[in-house]
């Protein structure tokens, strides 16, 4: 959810979320037949690096799913999305296209990306621990 979207807290929920309500962009101004959803705010990074993502959901009931249990695989998607927007950036270029003829020759493709991406990244990740180099 944008950052600029208002969604006033209707009711504070025991897990941090809260419930909220939304129109439809063309009922903006007369706020008809508002949705109760469900708002959970969470930070991925640390310190000045860390993002604050807001999610929603219809999931109302923090019973039914945690905001941890929501953001989660949130988190991972956004993971994910980031690894193949820079294997088509940097490793493919702007003419990445998979060669396989077959379905089991485009997975193998596809896995030899992410392990060449894995191996580009493994040293950042390595050289920005505490005492590795």
């Amino acid at each position: 959810m944008k950052n600029s979207a208002v969604l006033p807290v209707v009711e504070a929920l025991h897990d941090g979320s809260y419930l909220s309500e939304i129109v439809a962009a063309r009922d903006k101004n007369r706020r008809a037949d508002p949705v109760t959803v469900r708002v959970i705010e969470y930070t991925l990074g640390t310190g000045a690096d860390g993002m604050v993502y807001r999610l929603i959901t219809t999931i109302l009931d923090p019973q039914a799913a945690s905001a941890a249990d929501l953001a989660a695989p949130y988190a991972q998607r956004w993971e994910i999305e980031t690894t193949l927007d820079e294997i088509k950036t940097h490793q493919g270029g702007a003419r990445l296209v998979l060669r396989s003829q077959h379905p089991a020759g485009v997975e193998q493709e596809i896995y030899a990306f992410l392990l060449v991406h894995h191996a580009l990244r493994r040293p950042d990740a390595r050289s920005s621990q505490p005492g590795r180099t």
